[in-house]
Parts: C-alpha cells; structure tokens; sequence
C-alpha cells in the first residue's frame, strides 16, 4: 500500500520495498506514515453544521433620505417630506416646494432687471 509494487502487482511496505535509495529512506520513515494514515482513518463522524435561523423580511424605515423615500424604502425624511412632496429636477432628488420657491425668485430676479451671463452662476444687472 505505501511501498513500491512487485512484479506480482502486491504492493510491499518500505522495509521490504527492494534494493535502492528509497528503501532506506522508506524504512525510517515507515511507523510514521501508518501512524499518520491510521489517526486520519480513525477520526470518527463529523460533526453536523448548525442549520441558520431565516431571517424574517424587515419593516422599512420611518425616517430615511431623499433618496430613500423616493424609492419607496422609507417613509419619510427627517423633515418630514413624503414621496408626494418630492420630485426630480436635472438628476437630483429635491423638494417640490423648494423648487417652485426658486423659480418664483427667479422669474421675479429677471424681472428686476438682472440677466445671467453665459458661462458664469451669476445675475448681472442690464
């Protein structure tokens, strides 16, 4: 089993695996590899995995972000915004109160006289 095979095809153990360099090395070495082998074979049943508890679905959140409540997984913000007072403007999630107030400012900016200048966040007075 842990030798070299004869001709007859038996496998010989390493005291008695013939002539050569194994052979010596094989013989030292024998006792500790059946020791190793047998302590492997002899390791009894295994130990059977604990079974996880299933998590229950969980409640969505009272309070969340903008984002959080425009997707639908919080039901308001700490401000107290709802799905219904939010929208989105250019990408980003903003408030419909706030958005309607900065127009009205300015619509009413513009008709003060001021003017934006292309290529700057400014209102220039004409």
């Amino acid at each position: 089993m842990f030798g070299k095979k004869n001709n007859s095809g038996a496998a010989t153990t390493g005291a008695n695996a013939g002539a050569g360099a194994n052979a010596g090395a094989n013989a030292g070495n024998n006792g500790a590899a059946m020791m190793r082998r047998s302590r492997k074979q002899s390791g009894g049943a295994k130990k059977a995995a604990k079974t996880r508890k299933a998590s229950k679905a969980g409640k969505t959140p009272a309070v969340g972000s903008k984002a959080q409540v425009f997707h639908g997984s919080a039901k308001h913000t700490s401000g107290g915004l709802t799905k219904s007072d939010l929208m989105k403007h250019k990408g980003r999630i903003v408030s419909r109160k706030k958005h309607a107030l900065g127009k009205k400012a300015f619509k009413n900016l513009v008709k003060a006289g001021y003017k934006p200048k292309k290529g700057t966040f400014k209102l220039f007075k004409a």
